[in-house]
């Protein structure tokens, strides 16, 4: 199921932290349970429409469509940035992920970082409950957030920036 928000809702979310919001700034809703649309659709929809930079804090990622998504991002010119939880490693993403130019680090925070986020072009992101795994794509009831608004990528790049300093 999918829902678009206008500006109205994305100002909701955005009032404490931006104090204005732009008119063409929207929010696209998708609950995903396993059926179609899957929530990896949409993630490697975000990423292929991306065209300067990706960067992505994702708890579990072993999905390889995603990754070779993020790779085929960097080889059209992208510049793509990752960091994933350490103690939910998988060899085979990060492989794709190195081997395709993507800048790969695991995090370095002694807790949990349970961050599930993507943001591109300083302009999108994508987060939710939504992991990168075969498991939540295709038999759990999940959900994804597509945020088309610069003042709430800032946001969340602020909150990259910081994992990416400390990630190892």
């Amino acid at each position: 199921m999918r829902s678009i928000l206008s500006a109205g809702g994305i100002c909701l979310l955005a009032a404490l932290n931006l104090g204005a919001c732009a008119e063409e700034e929207s929010i696209e809703l998708i609950f995903c349970n396993g059926a179609e649309p899957r929530c990896s659709e949409r993630i490697i929809g975000v990423i292929e429409d991306a065209q300067d930079t990706l960067q992505c804090a994702v708890y579990t990622f072993t999905l390889d469509s995603v990754a070779e998504a993020l790779a085929a991002a960097v080889a059209r010119g992208v510049e793509v940035w990752v960091v994933y939880e350490s103690e939910q490693e998988s060899d085979n993403v990060v492989d794709t992920l190195e081997s395709g130019g993507v800048f790969v680090k695991s995090d370095g925070n002694a807790n949990l970082m349970h961050h599930k986020f993507l943001v591109a072009d300083s302009a999108i992101v994508a987060t939710g409950s939504f992991n990168w795994t075969w498991s939540a794509d295709t038999g759990h009831d999940e959900n994804l957030m597509i945020l088309d608004s610069p003042g709430i990528a800032a946001l969340f790049q602020d909150e990259f920036q910081r994992i990416w300093s400390e990630a190892k």
